[in-house]
């Protein structure tokens, strides 16, 4: 074969060749494409089985396995999710977003932040990591830190009344009550309706009125119930307006408000205020039948306890009243050793004990692969711990019975 030959047939084949590995590439990633394609229409199952497709030709490929974790991610599977970076790391500014948003999710609250930290200064200001920064920052009581990123997060554009809006609470936390009002009356002057936050909106309202409740200004509480209850009626939108509409003087419309509360289900706050309401107009009866409402509950507190003493005296039942109050001492026993528990948690998040702690918290609300996943990280400092053991068990059952309480009442000095 002449050289001109040669090399026209290598000129040709180059090409043909070029192109046959191209297609050759784009058939092998084509369940990848059709996984992308099914995650915008928003069937993310779908999207998951292609990757899965994928995978079993390819089980190692970066690419593919960073699709599935954001998948899972988008699912709500965020287990499963930072479970693959883990493994293989967040390659790109999606990956790190998905994965701080995941960890956040699962309340490690010290990598996420820590995700979040690295995401800012690898590609910058973004909306999303800032709020997964700020509030794995505030549950680690980095406060100040928080703080900072909820005001970068409030000079993006589109994103100004989220940042104010955990801005607020911030302040709040700190009490600096003036600053936290100024920012959430600005959130909501900026987002009335306080739509497309990171919480529902009605839950801002409830915040923004607890808050200037406790300040003594009840009539702005009044203003601002009202403006949640136009957007969803809360047991505890209603509840707050009562007890502004008490302070206003108007103790009718305080009634109103707390049957409103109780509308759907028992709501143990207004319940208790219609009996205190009742007791102080001298009709204890009337007292007795509010608090009747509340008789098929599994669990009572002490609250509730305390308000049946005080209707039994003042019915001339003195036995019942003392039963009662032994109940009463007993549950505000058990309620302090919980909030010595909180406080452990907001100002030692670092310590063993506030993970176990948290444990507990996560259990009593029957979250119990969470909490057994949270008492894992720390069995190494437990091993001889006894009330370690006790809450173990106890989520392995799956029932929190009276036992843990007492365990951890012996031990609540220790984690102080």
């Amino acid at each position: 074969m002449g050289t001109k030959k040669f090399l026209l047939l290598v000129g040709i084949s180059a090409p043909i060749a070029i192109v046959a590995v191209y297609v050759i590439l784009w058939y092998q990633q084509l369940p990848l494409r059709t996984a992308e394609f099914y995650r915008k229409s928003g069937d993310v199952g779908a999207a998951i089985a292609q990757v899965d497709q994928y995978l079993l030709a390819y089980p190692e490929n970066v690419q593919a396995l960073s699709l599935k974790a954001q998948l899972f991610c988008d699912a709500g599977r965020f287990r499963e999710a930072t479970a693959i970076y883990d493994r293989i790391g967040p390659a790109t500014a999606e990956d790190m977003l998905a994965f701080a948003k995941a960890l956040a999710a699962q309340q490690r609250w010290n990598s996420a932040a820590t995700t979040a930290a690295t995401y800012e200064t690898m590609y910058g200001a973004n909306a999303d990591n800032y709020l997964w920064g700020v509030i794995s920052l505030t549950n680690m009581g980095k406060l100040d830190e928080a703080i900072a990123m909820s005001k970068r997060l409030a000079e993006l554009e589109g994103r100004e009344s989220q940042g104010l809006l955990l801005y607020g609470e911030l302040k709040a936390r700190q009490s600096a009550n003036e600053d936290a009002v100024q920012a959430y009356s600005k959130a909501l002057e900026l987002n009335p309706t306080a739509a497309n936050l990171h919480i529902p909106a009605e839950a801002v309202f409830e915040s923004f009125a607890d808050l200037l409740f406790g300040l003594g200004r009840s009539q702005e509480t009044l203003d601002i119930a009202d403006r949640g209850l136009a957007i969803a009626e809360t047991a505890r939108l209603h509840h707050l307006r009562g007890l502004a509409l008490l302070n206003l003087g108007r103790p009718g419309e305080a009634r109103e408000a707390w049957l409103a509360a109780n509308k759907s289900a028992p709501y143990i706050p207004s319940l208790i205020e219609m009996s205190r309401q009742y007791l102080d107009e001298g009709d204890p009866n009337k007292a007795l039948a509010v608090m009747r409402h509340l008789q098929n509950l599994d669990q009572i507190d002490s609250r509730i306890a305390y308000m049946m003493q005080q209707i039994s005296e003042a019915l001339g039942k003195t036995a019942e009243a003392e039963k009662w109050k032994t109940i009463a001492d007993d549950l505000r026993d058990d309620e302090a050793v919980e909030g010595a528990m909180l406080q452990v948690i907001n100002n030692q998040p670092y310590n063993s004990w506030s993970v176990v702690f948290r444990a507990y918290f996560s259990s009593k609300e029957q979250r119990w692969q969470e909490a057994g996943d949270m008492l894992r990280v720390v069995e190494k400092d437990f091993l001889e711990e006894e009330a370690y053991a006790v809450l173990r068990d106890a989520i392995v059952a799956q029932k929190i019975g009276p036992g843990v309480l007492e365990a951890f009442s012996k031990k609540i000095s220790i984690s102080q």
